[in-house]
């Protein structure tokens, strides 16, 4: 995926192959985004699992009654009114401290505390029994080491650290044990050890996975992400192309395209059309030259445009001819009268023409309007009102006959 895939994983360098390599802590927060999204997903199964092996541990006293009853009374009371409140509390502060701080690491050392104390609860209850039961109910506790390395599931380093705790606590129980059978407590050592490097190398396997998984959605989201974001650049420059066709490169006017696709949308009857000529652009153009040229019509657009209400529109039909479309604009009186203020605009830019009939003047423009009508002959009749205008001696407004 090379480098930039690199980086929409999060910054997560890609390191040589190794046991352990897909135990490695990612970078600060995105370590901190895992650990929030591993408690959210395993945290309903943790309370559930945590609650069944309490319940377990609390119903384990009716074996006591019916096997060991020499240790039932001490037994419930270290079972119900030590380990089961104190775990109950655990809990709750670990719903607390997780909706606080979503990626705290809380469960490792809050079950391995739990362990112990429900241990130093075995070994207490052992101590008090007779020899021939002690040992034998001790050795039941072993099965702790699996419970909690299933509790944590996928966190190995928190698993292993269960295995040490108990490992270390299995040992100080059985010194304080009296009459203990050596061999029975190395053996019991032993099987709380492979217990423990059992619980560790599941837990290391499947947090490798998790990792493994959370990077590839990582990868993913950021695959989709960039997909997006270049998807919504490709319609953003579309739609830039798109307006560029329609506008026109000099004045930045709509162009006749631009003209012709907003004519497609008007309504026969409601609209209207100022058509406007630059009376002698030629020979404007012959006396000062085609940059001077282009910015006469620059600037004529501007004016005409500063004109325009909300809703017109503005085209450079071709060469030195532009158009305005109006939508609703009321009577073809109203029409004439935007299209006195569009000639009465431009004369008064004051552009000297240098070359006008009677010797230097100011650039001007000549105006045909037409009103209303079928929408396909709009432009004919203005164009038509537009030589009518220009024949009259330029430099002033003609209306086509009504329809």
């Amino acid at each position: 995926m090379g480098e930039s895939g690199a980086r929409a994983a999060g910054g997560h360098r890609a390191t040589p192959h190794g046991p352990l390599s897909g135990l490695r802590r990612f970078p600060a927060d995105r370590e901190r985004a895992f650990q929030a999204e591993r408690n959210a997903a395993r945290s309903r199964s943790f309370v559930v699992t945590a609650l069944a092996g309490l319940l377990m541990f609390d119903l384990y006293v009716l074996v006591d009654v019916l096997v060991f009853p020499q240790v039932a009374l001490v037994s419930a009371i270290a079972r119900w009114a030590v380990v089961t409140p104190l775990t109950l509390l655990a809990l709750l502060l670990r719903h607390r401290r997780l909706a606080r701080r979503p990626a705290s690491r809380v469960d490792g050392p809050l079950v391995a505390a739990s362990a112990l104390l429900q241990v130093g609860a075995l070994a207490a209850v052992a101590r008090g029994a007779p020899e021939e039961v002690g040992d034998a109910y001790f050795l039941g506790a072993q099965v702790l080491v699996l419970f909690g390395v299933v509790l944590l599931r996928s966190d190995v380093r928190h698993a292993g650290l269960l295995a040490v705790t108990m490992l270390a606590a299995f040992a100080a129980a059985g010194a304080v044990q009296p009459g203990d059978d050596p061999a029975l407590a190395v053996a019991t050592l032993l099987t709380v050890a492979v217990s423990g490097g059992f619980g560790v190398s599941m837990a290391a396997g499947l947090e490798a996975g998790e990792r493994a998984a959370f990077l590839a959605r990582a990868r993913e989201a950021g695959l989709v992400a960039e997909q997006a974001r270049l998807i919504e650049a490709l319609a953003t420059a579309n739609a830039g192309l798109a307006e560029a066709a329609r506008r026109d490169g000099l004045t930045g006017v709509l162009n006749r395209r631009g003209l012709d696709e907003h004519l497609a949308s008007l309504a026969d009857g409601r609209a209207h059309a100022v058509m406007l000529d630059v009376d002698r652009f030629k020979a404007y153009n012959d006396a000062l030259g085609h940059e001077r040229g282009d910015e006469c019509l620059r600037r004529v657009a501007a004016a005409l445009q500063a004109q325009l209400r909300p809703g017109d529109v503005l085209a450079r039909y071709g060469g030195e001819e532009f158009t305005v479309l109006l939508q609703g604009a009321g009577t073809g009186e109203a029409a004439g009268e935007l299209a006195e203020r569009l000639r009465a605009a431009v004369q008064g830019l004051g552009l000297v023409h240098p070359a006008g009939p009677g010797g230097p003047g100011v650039v001007t423009v000549s105006a045909g309007v037409a009103a209303g009508g079928p929408v396909a002959t709009l432009l004919g009749r203005a164009d038509e009102a537009l030589y009518a205008a220009k024949a009259a001696g330029r430099n002033r407004v003609r209306c086509a006959p009504a329809v």
